[in-house]
């Protein structure tokens, strides 16, 4: 396990030239380590509409960093989700 941890952190570092104080995050690398955790405990991963969601978060967060966090999201299946923003309390 260290070896491997000691092996991504070269990997971000040079390879991907992440500053080192960087290298911890895991931003768009998470989705690959959560398919290749899922493999190695042999568990159902997370079904593609998390990746999205996250994805449309993040968008959300930089263009709108007032209100991002009022929205809510509701799954409808693996692949699809639907977003609404709540009316005024």
């Amino acid at each position: 396990m260290i070896e491997d941890a000691d092996k991504d952190f070269e990997v971000r570092t040079k390879e991907m030239r992440m500053p080192a104080k960087h290298a911890h995050k895991m931003g768009p690398l998470q989705w690959g380590y959560f398919q290749e955790l899922g493999k190695e405990a042999q568990c159902t991963i997370l079904p593609p509409v998390y990746q999205k969601i996250y994805e449309e978060v993040e968008q959300k967060r930089k263009g709108n960093v007032m209100w991002y966090k009022r929205e809510d999201y509701r799954l409808l299946s693996p692949e699809e989700f639907e977003r609404s923003m709540p009316g005024p309390n």
